[in-house]
């Protein structure tokens, strides 16, 4: 069965009044580029993130976390040690887990090392086009971390390895897919720019951990997180014109996509009734400065954490 989730559904909105009153603990093993961006991107939407990515601790903690995200990004002989731990840890406590096979089919360690952590029974793997379709065996790869083909085109590929491995499959791209092998949800929005922003798609994996610890359809999980995160990505998108040039933003007025009123985890639960417009601003607690974005560097800031609390914007039906 194939349907389609937006940011804007009700189902969405009660998953992140959920995640928020719970603050799930998401034990993020990821790259170094954005391991600041994901923590302050879990903090936004709710969520309790801990960076535990030494080999003496990693499992000990997968075992007690909510979820564990483990992101291929960057790669080191201990990484790799801690990251088998923990994800073998998390399988054997019954933990739910997200694989983020960054890169893989482009290089070969790595790839080796991802078809390793597949039998440790990932809840949701995660990636764009042509990591999907290189764990499935359908495509050498992409081009590093970029992929060279679009999301459908990594369907079939998608649909066959969530069918083989037992696990959820999320691919991500213009329009991201969802599939458990079975039913297939479409998650539409976002925008041009977060192509521009590094650590979108990494950042997206956490999420995807945040929301399978608090929801028990795997499936349902990794498409919220991706409509969450598109969301974002449509309101950034907005608030720089669509291009990340010459737009002042008055912080008074705005914070990032991901903000709301009051600062703080579950500062507000989402309210039945709001829409599109309704989300809110920056925390009281922040001071106010006008900022001019630069080309590029204004989607990347919109999306970082330009406030130093944050709560993801409230994803209601109109």
């Amino acid at each position: 069965m194939r349907s389609a989730l937006s940011w804007n559904d009700h189902r969405v909105a009660v998953a992140v009044g959920t995640l928020r009153e719970r603050t799930p603990l998401v034990h993020c093993m990821t790259n170094v580029v954005v391991a600041g961006f994901t923590a302050n991107v879990l903090l936004a939407v709710g969520a309790s993130p801990a960076m535990v990515e030494n080999a003496q601790e990693s499992a000990e903690f997968a075992a007690v976390a909510g979820a564990l995200l483990v992101n291929l990004g960057t790669l080191s002989r201990e990484r790799d040690e801690a990251m088998r731990a923990a994800a073998s840890s998390a399988h054997a406590h019954a933990r739910p887990w997200v694989l983020d096979p960054v890169a893989v089919g482009a290089l070969s360690y790595r790839t080796a090392l991802a078809s390793e952590l597949v039998g440790l029974s990932p809840t949701v793997v995660r990636g764009n086009a042509s990591e999907v379709m290189s764990l499935a065996g359908a495509s050498a790869g992409g081009r590093g971390v970029d992929s060279t083909v679009g999301s459908e085109e990594a369907l079939a590929g998608a649909s066959a390895l969530a069918g083989d491995l037992g696990c959820v499959v999320a691919v991500s791209g213009a329009v991201d897919y969802v599939t458990d092998g079975a039913d297939v949800v479409e998650v539409p929005g976002g925008d041009v720019m977060m192509t521009r922003v590094t650590g979108v798609g990494c950042a997206l994996g956490a999420l995807v951990a945040a929301f399978a610890a608090v929801e028990d359809d795997a499936l349902f999980a990794a498409a919220a997180a991706s409509a969450v995160l598109a969301g974002a990505g449509e309101r950034a998108g907005v608030r720089t014109g669509g291009r990340g040039r010459g737009t002042e933003i008055q912080d008074r007025e705005s914070g990032p996509a991901f903000g709301t009123e009051g600062g703080g985890r579950g500062a507000q639960t989402p309210r039945a009734g709001a829409g599109r417009d309704g989300l809110a601003r920056r925390p009281r607690s922040v001071a106010p400065e006008p900022v001019r974005w630069a080309s590029g560097e204004g989607a990347r800031q919109l999306f970082s954490t330009t406030t130093r609390r944050l709560t993801v914007s409230t994803p209601l039906a109109p």
